[in-house]
């Protein structure tokens, strides 16, 4: 009999991954702090985790596979392991259900002005209707949203606007002319009472194209990879190609925005709000400006976030450790050329 594959993960595995589904041919080990995931890796065959040490691939013969529980793998470049020629997978995927949960609960918030009525609480002040008009409450019926890296997230997101009544339109790289979106048979009717919004269809377009969604977007969404292509590549003139009034909102990565360029944006009334699930740096600087605009609200990279999130991240692991043992394709190889 072969020897058993050595898998090594950095925190015990959820109750619902199928260990039996690996007996006699996996062996787990658990290995919480950085001490021992250096030596534990210097005999494995894979790696389930987030940190990657940076004695791979100089100490670890037989490593082969690498699989993070995160979507993205920018944290890696710079590493030894970057340029070698260990494979990488990512869980991209399995975050779609919390961050679509995520950047409504930042829209809706912003549209009902809900920070508003919680600063007003904390103060035991019951606002007049007077202050209240001044708020300009409105809803997201008929709303345009514009999603800059539309992939998996972007998908989530797109069916839950569409139960908003919202049109939605996208970017993304790997297309080359502009593509409808078909709503799908789980598209979401009308309600009866209300009468039905003639939206035009959905569409994603090239890259390339990215202003032309801009401008016709209320509601920006950013969902971009970083990259050397996209690294502060959101700045000036993507603020300057949005609708004057636009809610913006940033769930993928911080360096990806010219900070500078957005508080412009804010301070101008280009933007009537922000949602900020990622900054630059992390954790954002108390002395930044952005803490400070009573329309924006900050969260501590948590989008992607919640109780089940660790559990389909391994599911998928066993997923992919399955067809690794069967010589199968894995799901979701990073392209290191590209950056994910």
């Amino acid at each position: 009999m072969s020897k058993p594959l050595g898998v090594v993960v950095t925190r015990p595995l959820p109750t619902s991954f199928p260990r039996e589904l690996f007996e006699e041919r996996v062996t787990f080990t658990t290995a919480p702090t950085g001490d021992e995931l250096r030596k534990a890796v210097q005999t494995a065959d894979v790696l389930y985790s987030w940190d990657v040490p940076s004695n791979i691939p100089a100490e670890t013969p037989h490593l082969r596979w690498i699989e993070l529980p995160s979507a993205g793998a920018d944290h890696l470049r710079g590493l030894p392991v970057w340029d070698s020629d260990i494979t990488i997978t990512s869980s991209r995927g399995v975050h779609i259900v919390p961050m679509a949960d995520h950047l409504f609960a930042m829209l809706l918030s912003l549209t009902r002005q809900i920070p508003a009525f919680v600063r007003a609480q904390d103060k035991h002040d019951w606002l007049s209707h007077a202050e209240v008009g001044r708020l300009h409450i409105s809803e997201l019926r008929g709303m345009t949203m514009g999603i800059v890296g539309w992939g998996k997230i972007g998908d989530g997101i797109a069916h839950l606007a569409d139960a908003f009544g919202m049109r939605v339109l996208g970017t993304r790289w790997s297309i080359h002319a502009p593509r409808e979106v078909d709503r799908g048979a789980e598209a979401y009717a009308n309600p009866p009472w209300l009468q039905p919004e003639d939206l035009p269809p959905n569409v994603v377009f090239p890259a390339a194209q990215l202003h032309d969604v801009l401008d016709q977007s209320d509601v920006v969404v950013l969902l971009l990879p970083l990259t050397p292509e996209t690294h502060h590549s959101f700045g000036p003139a993507e603020f300057g190609a949005m609708r004057r009034g636009t809610l913006f909102f940033n769930l993928g990565r911080g360096s990806v925005v010219n900070d500078d360029a957005l508080v412009a944006a804010l301070r101008s009334g280009r933007l009537a709000g922000a949602g900020l699930d990622v900054t630059d740096p992390e954790p954002l600087p108390r002395t930044s400006p952005l803490w400070s605009f009573p329309q924006v609200i900050i969260s501590p990279h948590v989008a992607g976030m919640s109780r089940r999130t660790g559990e389909r991240a391994a599911n998928l692991f066993a997923v992919n450790l399955s067809r690794y043992l069967e010589g199968r394709p894995l799901l979701n190889v990073v392209d290191r050329h590209r950056g994910y």
